[in-house]
């Protein structure tokens, strides 16, 4: 009797718990630069969830003629995610996600809940700043020049500008099924 060949797959080590670890760290990193470039009031969670969700994906924001667009892929984003074809769908997901994260960042007092004029804010505590401080990865650098694009854009937009940008740069996923 013949030996059937059976293929081997290798086991990925990968679980929900290391994606919450990476928002968490993207998150931190978020804040870090609002507070550098004292944008405080994007602190709010709505704001920190839209912000985030752009500067993970800036090619919904940014055309290919544009310097931010070529100095993103200089520094390793790529237009060729998954994510682009359905831009609307995981932003949706995405927030009810960061509640998640939002929770497991104030229960390791990395994050702080203050309240001014109605507003709840969340700033990073001294141990989420000396977390900040130590990221070296690469990606993280990146994430981080493109939140400032992304804050550059919107800090003397007035809240209709925002929602409208928010509605056109969701709007171009539809772009990215056409490729």
């Amino acid at each position: 009797m013949k030996k059937m060949a059976t293929k081997k797959y290798k086991k990925l080590n990968f679980s929900v718990y290391d994606d919450l670890i990476f928002s968490a760290a993207r998150i931190l990193n978020l804040i870090d630069q609002i507070e550098i470039l004292n944008l405080n009031q994007f602190l709010r969670f709505d704001d920190l969830h839209y912000i985030d969700f752009f500067a993970s994906h800036p090619f919904l924001v940014f055309e290919s003629n544009q310097k931010e667009y070529l100095e993103l892929i200089y520094y390793g984003f790529s237009e060729n995610l998954l994510e682009y074809a359905n831009s609307r769908h995981i932003f949706s997901n995405q927030r009810e996600k960061q509640k998640i994260v939002f929770a497991l960042l104030i229960s390791k007092d990395l994050i702080d809940i203050k309240f001014k004029k109605r507003l709840v804010l969340y700033p990073l505590t001294g141990l989420g700043i000396k977390i900040v401080n130590q990221f070296k990865n690469d990606y993280y650098k990146a994430y981080k020049l493109s939140a400032k694009y992304i804050l550059n854009i919107i800090k003397k937009a007035s809240q209709r500008e925002i929602f409208e940008y928010k509605e056109r740069w969701l709007d171009k996923s539809s772009q990215f099924l056409i490729h």
